[in-house]
């Protein structure tokens, strides 16, 4: 995908969770099934990260 196509993906009005969960695929290159396994005591919303 382009620069652009991914900024208009990210940029429609999709609830949060597809939105981060799009997001997190984008900017970690992490695979899907592994971003599905995170619970929100898995992240580290104050750093950007999870555990």
């Amino acid at each position: 995908m382009t620069r652009d196509e991914v900024t208009g993906l990210l940029s429609k009005d999709v609830p949060l969770r597809e939105r981060v969960l799009w997001t997190m695929l984008y900017e970690t290159a992490a695979r899907a099934d592994k971003l599905l396994l995170l619970d929100i005591p898995d992240l580290d919303t104050a750093n950007r990260c999870s555990r």
